[in-house]
Parts: structure tokens; C-alpha cells; sequence
């Protein structure tokens, strides 16, 4: 989950900034979606939504951002 992580090879990043962090991880899988964070002390909570009407809608604006950023590179790193 973390940027830091390491990709194998099925996973492509793309970053909103790179001068701020967001603070939750959206992931949308088959007809659910998670908003996962952690607090202060590391300690992760979240949330599992399963509306067919939320999780199309989430879908649709992540299709749009996806395309409108920009591949992040190999190494993680941006060049400016």
C-alpha cells in the first residue's frame, strides 16, 4: 500500500502530488471498495462499501483521474 513498497511487475502507480501525502488509500475491487487509514499511532480502520450505485460512481472518477496523471516512473522518483 505504502509508495515505498515494492511492485511486481501487475502494478502501474500514479500519484496525485507529489508534494503532499494523502492520508487514506482507496481501493475499488469487483462491485466493493475500501477507504483504509491509519492513526496517529500507526494503527490501521477502515471501511468496506458494497453499493453497486457508490462503488460504479467511484469507478468513473477513478477511470478519469488514471488517465489525466501521469505515469510515475521506475524508480519512484519524479525528474522535477
Amino acid at each position: 500500500m505504502a509508495r515505498e513498497g515494492e511492485t511486481h511487475g501487475l502494478d502501474e502507480r500514479r500519484w496525485l502530488t507529489q508534494k503532499k501525502k494523502s492520508p487514506t488509500y482507496v481501493h475499488i475491487y469487483g462491485q466493493k471498495m475500501s477507504f483504509i487509514s491509519a492513526d496517529k499511532y500507526g494503527r490501521l480502520f477502515g471501511v468496506i462499501i458494497e453499493d453497486e450505485g457508490i462503488v460504479s460512481t467511484q469507478k468513473t472518477i477513478f477511470d478519469l483521474l488514471w488517465e489525466s496523471l501521469a505515469v510515475l516512473p521506475e524508480d519512484g522518483l519524479t525528474t522535477g
